[in-house]
């Protein structure tokens, strides 16, 4: 299967998805079918997209994940006025190449602190949230679910806000929640890398039994600038025998984790340019384990060693590889 993408910042597949138990994403279908129903589930306010309870953010988030390029930005255009995080961090990237001095490099720096993060090496990251987050929030990391106003904010918190009365979570909770690893692979020349991201998110209602999961891959490679550091540049990606056995623990079965089989046998993505998402699905529960291997390469990086991992959820200590005595 080929697929073409132009000038996007992040895209999502969410493929060949096995359960060993019932799918929680019963209501979705497609794609297609669910284009109107989006809008309905959705308005802008205030500048922040607002979903009219926690099932329509559920669904609508989910379809944000699958859709590709030019759906996805078709689908944000709807909404006059909104730009997610994910459009304003694609067209500071783009500006970023145009940075040729360090005149230019410090004008960039000032204009936009606020916004991303500039590493050690010069490469860009996020202020905050995730590569999922980005899809749905605003530039000042904005969301209302219902009548839940969530702020993504900069030191890694979500403050939510109910009837002017606000509570505070840890968006990635030390360290539970958020990338559990970053490989970096590089090319001969070392004039190309490629990151290979997994990311553990939970959505936790007033209610425990409505806590849900999701594991996903976040892929992006980067190329070196004329003017020193790195920049998310064009590529083809290609991914090959992706397999993660994953085991989430339900609040309604309490007794034995449920075993979730993800596999993605062939996929290959042309000149795409960014963050390629690789969802595994929302799961009910909480993720107690995950192990995976396969194969992701770029036209760039054609090379990248197998993909082989192993993590495991230890309490409150954090994810750790099982195999490896602590």
């Amino acid at each position: 299967m080929k697929v073409n993408y132009k000038f996007l910042a992040v895209a999502a597949i969410s493929l060949g998805l096995l359960w060993s138990c019932k799918k929680t994403d019963e209501g979705i279908a497609s794609k297609d079918s669910l284009a109107s129903s989006a809008i309905n589930g959705v308005t802008l306010e205030n500048g922040y997209l607002k979903f009219n309870d926690q099932r329509s953010f559920d669904s609508i988030s989910t379809v944000l994940i699958s859709k590709q390029g030019v759906a996805l930005e078709a689908w944000e255009a709807r909404f006059s006025g909104f730009k997610s995080y994910r459009t304003v961090f694609k067209n500071i990237q783009d500006e970023y190449e145009n940075v040729n001095s360090s005149e230019s490099f410090q004008a960039f720096k000032n204009k936009y602190s606020d916004l991303v993060t500039i590493k050690s090496d010069s490469s860009l990251t996020y202020k905050f949230g995730s590569p999922l987050s980005a899809l749905f929030t605003n530039a000042k990391g904005e969301v209302k679910i219902g009548e839940d106003l969530k702020v993504y904010t900069k030191d890694g918190r979500i403050v939510s806000s109910v009837n002017s009365s606000k509570t505070t979570q840890n968006a990635m909770p030390v360290p539970l929640i958020g990338r559990l690893f970053l490989n970096t692979y590089y090319n001969g020349d070392s004039k190309r890398r490629l990151h290979v991201e997994l990311w553990y998110d939970e959505v936790t209602g007033a209610n425990p039994k409505q806590q849900q999961g999701r594991f996903y891959l976040a892929v992006t490679q980067e190329g070196t600038k004329t003017f020193g550091g790195w920049g998310a540049n064009e590529t083809d990606l290609s991914f090959r025998n992706i397999y993660c056995p994953i085991m989430h623990q339900s609040y309604e079965l309490l007794l034995a984790p449920i075993r979730y089989d993800y596999r993605l046998a062939s996929y290959d993505a042309k000149d795409f340019k960014g963050t390629f998402i690789v969802d595994m699905g929302r799961m009910a529960g909480y993720g107690a384990s995950i192990s995976g291997s396969g194969s992701i390469n770029s036209r760039g990086v054609p090379s990248a060693p197998q993909l082989d991992f192993a993590l495991a959820r230890v309490g409150s200590g954090g994810w750790l590889n099982p195999n490896i005595p602590h």
